[in-house]
């Protein structure tokens, strides 16, 4: 049946195009497949027989493109990660300036988002709910030297180069609970609503966490010849050397078409649906229509080098670069399909286009943008405030006391308490708004020589010409006290929120 759903191609620039498709998930809805993509070695079993070893990854990689629950992330060919679709817990809203270059890999959860970097640190961002552990509180084993990871609902895994694994997060399902055969030897991971999956160099698959639906216990064809892994919100895929696909949970073997059992290169879990990437380049779906898009777009017909499988929508990735999303919430107006600079996620979307107009639009339709706005703008956010190109600022949320001049930059606090901080070009800083922490009186240092600001919450950071950060406002979890490490050398600040646990 033909899709009836919007369906969209996006051009991201040249996004890392992959020989092979490597690790990813995403927590709650799920994503990605794993092929490791270093060369294999042979040893001998002890029945005689030649058995394969998968390599463990030496270097941080994984999926340049992850769906999460009704947001999307890509990564682009100059390492900056871009993210669309709703507010996703502040994923897509609220993507850390360390994400903004040298990152290799991104994978989107249901609650929070997470990013690799080629020097093998791990980026999470994202709000989460109130009444679990941080899931931005990383663990200093995953803090550095990680050559994968992936994001489920409200827990994260990352891979070690010495094939061992990390996990933290929501720990209710002892989704945490990594288990001892993980410790070595693992050569990719995928994390799914409340379960995750390890694939070892042996072919073997692990599986610990919920197991309600049976996500976690691992069929004998999933024991040996497995060369990629994907979890869902209450199943597993696995990718056979032979080309078929294993399925166990709520999706289990009995739905795989026959189109999967052989001559497939790539698999994807969704929420209740999954996608698989046949040799000649097509996309197959199958699972549960009514929880996932599976009514495929003609442009997945062909030309597709990974797949990415949502809650409620999906997203490929072709030869030439280009994005086709279908499902729900993908639509893109034609007048922002083209000559578009810049992106905000705020209660509309908006782009910026390169004659300095602003679309702003919903899944409904086209949104009002300010007359003011419509024409000769530099620069947006999602507030939304809109920089002009004489340097005023124009926007419901723009200081009271008039039109602000000279302006290079701005930084608007999205939540919590309002507040802004706007840096003019001469390096002066104004502040406006709430300041029940004292978070727009501006200290001394922070009335000249400034480069950047950054607003968030109850407090305020600024970056001196000097290489020196200056902070200001709330103080109650030390958010305000500079550090000897970034008192010198900083060149970039980013103002997060209070850490939730």
């Amino acid at each position: 049946m033909l899709n009836t759903r919007p369906c969209k191609t996006l051009h991201l620039g040249a996004i890392f195009l992959l020989t092979t498709i490597v690790v990813s998930a995403c927590g709650g809805s799920k994503t990605k497949s794993v092929l490791p993509s270093t060369s294999s070695s042979s040893s001998s079993s002890s029945s005689g027989m030649s058995l394969t070893l998968l390599p463990i990854p030496t270097k941080p990689g994984g999926s340049k493109l992850s769906a999460g629950d009704g947001f999307s992330l890509a990564v682009k060919a100059s390492g900056e990660v871009v993210g669309w679709g709703e507010y996703g817990f502040g994923c897509t809203g609220h993507i850390p300036v360390a994400a903004q270059t040298g990152v290799v890999a991104v994978s989107a959860g249901r609650l929070h988002c997470s990013a690799l970097k080629a020097d093998g640190t791990v980026l999470v961002w994202g709000d989460g709910p109130s009444d679990m552990p941080s899931l931005t509180n990383i663990p200093l084993s995953a803090q550095s030297n990680v050559v994968a990871l992936s994001a489920g609902s409200d827990f994260s895994l990352a891979l070690k180069p010495n094939g061992s694994v990390v996990a933290w997060g929501s720990d209710f399902w002892d989704q945490c609970k990594v288990p001892t055969a993980a410790g070595s030897g693992v050569v990719a991971i995928s994390a799914g609503y409340d379960h995750g999956l390890a694939l070892k160099s042996n072919g073997s698959v692990l599986a610990w966490g919920r197991n309600d639906h049976g996500e976690t216990t691992v069929p004998a064809a999933a024991q040996s010849g497995v060369i990629a892994i994907s979890a869902a919100g209450s199943y597993s895929l696995a990718l056979k050397a032979d080309g078929s696909v294993v399925a166990w949970g709520s999706l289990d073997d009995t739905n795989v078409p026959v189109a999967a059992k052989t001559g497939v290169i790539a698999i994807s879990a969704g929420l209740d649906y999954a996608l698989a990437i046949k040799t000649d380049g097509s996309v197959i779906a199958w699972g549960r229509k009514s929880f996932g898009p599976i009514d495929l777009p003609a442009d997945v017909k062909s030309g597709v080098v990974a797949v990415s499988a949502g809650s409620t929508h999906s997203l490929a990735l072709k030869a030439d670069g280009s994005v086709v999303a279908w499902g729900a919430d993908t639509s893109v107006p034609v007048v922002a399909q083209s000559g578009v600079i810049a992106v905000a996620l705020g209660a509309y979307n908006y782009a910026l286009k390169a004659d300095g107009s602003v679309v702003a639009w919903l899944s409904h339709g086209l949104a009002p943008v300010p007359a003011e706005a419509q024409s000769s703008v530099a620069a947006i956010n999602a507030a939304p405030l809109f920089l002009k190109t004489d340097g005023t600022v124009v926007g419901d949320l723009a200081p009271s006391v008039g039109p602000l001049t000279g302006i290079k930059s701005l930084s608007l606090a999205d939540y919590g308490v309002s507040f802004g901080l706007a840096l003019k070009t001469d390096g002066s800083v104004i502040a406006w708004g709430d300041n029940t922490y004292g978070q727009t009186t501006l200290p001394l240092d922070a009335k000249a020589g400034v480069t950047a600001v950054s607003a968030a919450d109850g407090h305020s950071l600024a970056l001196k010409a000097d290489g020196s950060v200056v902070a200001w406002g709330d103080n109650s979890h030390g958010e305000s006290t500079v550090p000897l490490a970034a008192k010198s050398g900083v060149v970039a600040i980013s103002a997060g929120a209070m850490s939730l646990s």
